[in-house]
């Protein structure tokens, strides 16, 4: 699949932290990663997006960086380790589709050094998206603290996959970040871990973390239940789609990347309707296809939104 032509009105973006295989239970395997999902569907939909990280030198690794390049995705930004081997992760469907995965460590994208050409695309990219997992371990750590220095627009996804989650890490970097995304689950677990006196409502639980920490704006998915947007004071809630699931591998990332695309698009960043409309599509339309990286089009992610509603 070529790459999709770029739209100059949406911000430039670099994706930082895991690029992997998910390897299903009958032995296949598909590219995953949280931010590489992202990054992936941020280019179906037309954003000069680059992805930072580190793959091994072993077959796993070289056919990742085959296929991100049969899909018209840089890899100038992605290394090769000679020590640590391409990431993999186990993946388990359950009776609902919903998705659980054992995630390995001591991996290559553990081990991304600060590179003189990761400070220059950060510099020179608007918009800097990463998640929590990639905070795990201490190299790949310190070069994403010295890039959230540099970046202008700071994104964070919280993934909370125990034991892979650092809390101290995450409170540090919260008062940096411009753009927080996370689930209920996500949600509930900070403020217990603060030992905030909030009672169990979202709206109040979200709006604590936004002013504790100074950050922009929330965007806070509920999964079936749709997702709600806080920004400017303001909150608005963008129910679900009706569709009939396949599988929510990347479901997440898919979301957050048409939350991203809308978001920093000149014609699109003031109206939060359209924003999370945009979003909640694009999670709807890859939870029908197989994978977190389906084939697409960006005209048939926009038929498929003109093609079905919110419940």
């Amino acid at each position: 699949m070529m790459q999709e032509t770029t739209n100059s009105n949406i911000a430039s973006m670099v994706c930082f932290g895991e690029v992997l295989w998910d390897v299903f239970p009958d032995g296949t395997k598909k590219p995953g990663g949280a931010p590489m999902n992202v990054a992936y569907n941020l280019q179906r939909q037309g954003v000069d997006c680059v992805m930072i990280s580190r793959v091994g030198q072993d077959d796993n690794g070289k056919e990742l960086l085959a296929q991100l390049n049969t899909w018209g995705m840089t890899t100038d930004y992605i290394e090769s380790d000679t020590v640590h081997p391409t990431s993999t992760v186990g993946l388990v469907l359950d009776e609902h589709n919903d998705a659980s995965y054992t995630i390995f460590e001591n991996v290559a994208w553990d081990y991304i050094p600060m590179l003189d050409k990761y400070r220059e695309i950060v510099a020179q990219s608007e918009v800097l998206v990463f998640g929590s997992l990639a905070m795990r371990s201490e190299v790949s750590y310190r070069t994403l603290m010295e890039l959230v220095r540099i970046a202008k627009v700071k994104v964070l996804d919280i993934n909370l996959r125990l034991p892979h989650f650092d809390l101290e890490k995450a409170l540090d970097i919260l008062p940096q970040i411009d753009v927080l995304k996370l689930n209920k689950a996500e949600l509930n677990f900070l403020i217990e871990a603060l030992e905030a006196d909030i009672e169990a409502d979202e709206h109040l639980r979200a709006k604590y973390i936004q002013d504790r920490f100074g950050i922009a704006e929330i965007v806070l998915t509920k999964g079936s239940k749709g997702a709600n947007y806080y920004r400017n004071g303001q909150q608005l809630h963008q129910d679900a789609y009706k569709i009939t699931i396949n599988d929510t591998v990347g479901s997440g990332d898919a979301f957050f990347a048409g939350f991203l695309a809308a978001r920093f698009n000149k014609e699109t960043a003031n109206n939060d309707a359209v924003i999370m409309d945009m979003a909640m599509a694009t999670g709807a339309f890859i939870t029908t296809k197989e994978g977190a990286c389906p084939p697409y089009t960006l005209q048939e992610l926009l038929e498929f939104k003109t093609n079905h509603t919110s419940k």
